[in-house]
This record gives structure tokens, sequence and C-alpha cells, in this order.
């Protein structure tokens, strides 16, 4: 009969979930100016796999409220993409149709 510890580490095991997605985001590299449409690369760390299914989305102003973010209008035209940057790093594109007049913003991220 196994031990008590050993029927712990079985149990928690079986609770581990298997196909847990470690994304990470990095440094963001602007690419735009101030009162002009946003233009950004946030770095990204995924294995090809969790690429491949990628799905990104600015949160919703609800979200953003209940952390008490601010949620600018132009956040509104926000659009994310997973892509390549020019020197092959994997990077979340981040464009905005409208003017950003705020030197600085906060993006909450869903993946």
């Amino acid at each position: 009969m196994p031990s008590r510890y050993v029927m712990r580490m079985i149990l928690l095991a079986g609770l581990w979930p298997a196909g847990a997605m470690a994304l990470g985001l990095g440094d963001i590299h602007l690419k735009s100016a101030l009162n002009a449409p946003l233009s950004a690369e946030i770095d990204v760390t995924a294995t090809a796999e969790e690429l491949a299914g990628l799905k990104v989305t600015l949160a919703s102003r609800d979200s953003f409220s209940r952390y008490g973010l601010d949620y600018p209008s132009y956040l509104s035209t926000v659009t994310l993409v997973p892509a390549k940057a020019a020197d092959g790093r994997d990077v979340l594109q981040v464009h905005s149709t409208e003017v950003v007049t705020e030197p600085f913003a906060t993006l909450l991220i869903e993946a």
C-alpha cells in the first residue's frame, strides 16, 4: 500500500494542468511618436505551439475599471497581432487608428 506522501503526490500530479501555457511578455519597442497613431512591438516568449494558437486582445473597459486603470478613447481602436519582427523576434504588433496624445499608456492584454 503506498504511503500517504506518495498518495498526495499522485493526487497533486492529477490536478496539475497538463497543457499549461507559459506566455511571457517583455519589452515594448515604440515605433511611433506622440500625437500620432500608436505603433509598437512587444517582445513575446512562447513555444512555437503556443504562438501558433495565440489569440490576444486588449482587455475590456470593465477589466480596466476592475483594476483601477484608465481607458482612454484611443484604446478602443488598438489591435494586437502576433508576428515576427524584422530581426526574427516573436512580437505582438500593437497599432491604433486614433492618435495618441498621452505620453504614457497602460495596456491590459488578454491572451
